[in-house]
């Protein structure tokens, strides 16, 4: 099956604007880089009765590098397998991986290269309805980067994806300083969350992830998600 990205008579990219919202409709994520760290916060949303475990949002690329997303998950798989492979060859072939910056150039020429005659080579027929929030650190410099589906990328301090995003950003604005304290940005964002979001935060429904210029990506622990969510 093949598709064919038009212009509407109104100048618009109709498919490009479907998958923006969709994206727009993704599980709420927020970033928050300070002088000398990163914290990266996101809601799970409950789809089934079971479990949370098939809705993940945040990927580690390397041991620098992670990758949150929001949207159309299915969207987003080949291209964090992708990023990885890159990282992967990267420091392979000279021992060093590639910066945040690259990662995002990469994701922008893989979602940008949309396959209207079934070539197996491209990613997707038509374009992908997910955003990414790309973090981490290269020659001990920290990069917060966001991706939208139309390939433009955004370097802040504050960053949010998904749904409630505007609001979400706006509540970070008033609150955030470039000094900050490690537990003030993690308090701040994960108060942030709670007031947009419709759910009551817990250790199931939310993920978060850090790193520092001196030390390497992490996942946090339920235990540790639980702390903060004491301290809000």
């Amino acid at each position: 099956m093949s598709f064919n990205i038009f212009l509407s008579p109104e100048g618009r990219l109709k498919d490009l604007e479907y998958a923006q919202e969709a994206a727009n409709l993704g599980s709420t994520s927020c970033g928050i880089k300070t002088k000398d760290f990163i914290f990266i916060l996101s809601e799970r949303k409950k789809k089934k009765s079971l479990d949370y475990l098939n809705d993940q949002k945040i990927y580690v690329l390397d041991k620098n590098k992670g990758c949150c997303v929001s949207g159309l998950i299915s969207d987003s798989r080949k291209i964090i397998d992708n990023v990885r492979i890159y990282c992967e060859n990267k420091y392979f072939l000279i021992n060093s991986y590639p910066s945040i910056e690259e990662c995002s150039n990469l994701i922008n020429n893989l979602i940008t290269s949309y396959n209207t005659n079934n070539d197996v080579n491209k990613i997707s027929p038509r374009p992908l309805g997910t955003s990414f929030l790309l973090f981490g650190k290269s020659n001990k410099k920290l990069e917060l980067i966001k991706v939208d589906p139309s390939g433009r990328y955004i370097k802040d301090k504050i960053l949010a994806i998904g749904e409630g995003s505007k609001d979400v950003l706006i509540i970070l604005q008033e609150g955030y300083r470039s000094n900050m304290k490690k537990i003030e940005a993690k308090t701040l964002a994960f108060k942030t969350l709670r007031a947009i979001s419709e759910s009551i935060l817990n250790e199931k429904n939310v993920e978060a992830a850090q790193i520092s210029e001196s030390n390497t990506l992490r996942i946090l622990f339920k235990e540790e998600i639980n702390q903060i969510l004491k301290l809000i």
